[in-house]
């Protein structure tokens, strides 16, 4: 797809009233048009925070380091809680991990297992539609700081992101 169609499909899921979207991909390539489009909406966006084992920080992609209040970037980690050599990762620009390595999932026509950010972002989305139920007329804003005020410390995440653990 193309940046065009993300935002057509922000657009399309803010008119259907929906509350979380879950953005497991993302480029190198800043796009303002992409950032106005996720700042306008209502929505949390939980944006998966790359899979090239290199830090955000230094080499943003977008739009997990866009820093916007409705979005959460999400990195993984194996079982214990270690980065594995494909996640990327950032101190100021990736806000939490998830073990993400070998989760069973949906591919094309069956079932297989995948590793990556692509496989944590949808976790910390589910966190957050759990959350939305709870209360009415939150934020996007409200569901973030209490999902980043949830995390539990994790030594090896410590410098690698914001909140340094996991949910």
């Amino acid at each position: 797809g193309t940046v065009s169609d993300a935002i057509r499909t922000i657009r399309y899921a803010d008119m259907l009233g929906a509350d979380v979207c879950n953005i497991s991909w993302g480029s190198y390539t800043y796009s303002q048009s992409l950032y106005t489009a996720i700042l306008r909406s209502p929505m949390l966006f939980v944006c998966a925070a790359g899979n090239d084992g290199t830090d955000n920080d230094l080499r943003p992609l977008y739009p997990a380091s866009m820093e916007l209040d409705n979005i959460i970037s999400v990195a993984y980690t194996d079982a214990n809680g270690n980065f594995t050599k494909g996640s990327n990762c950032g101190a100021e620009s990736v806000d939490v991990a998830v073990p993400a390595v070998d989760v069973f999932s949906t591919v094309v026509g069956t079932y297989g297992s995948m590793s990556g950010s692509s496989m944590a972002a949808p976790q910390i989305s589910g966190i957050a539609a759990l959350l939305y139920t709870l209360h009415d007329g939150m934020y996007a804003s409200n569901v973030r700081d209490v999902i980043l005020s949830g995390i539990k410390p994790v030594d090896t995440c410590a410098g690698k992101t914001v909140c340094g653990g996991i949910p």
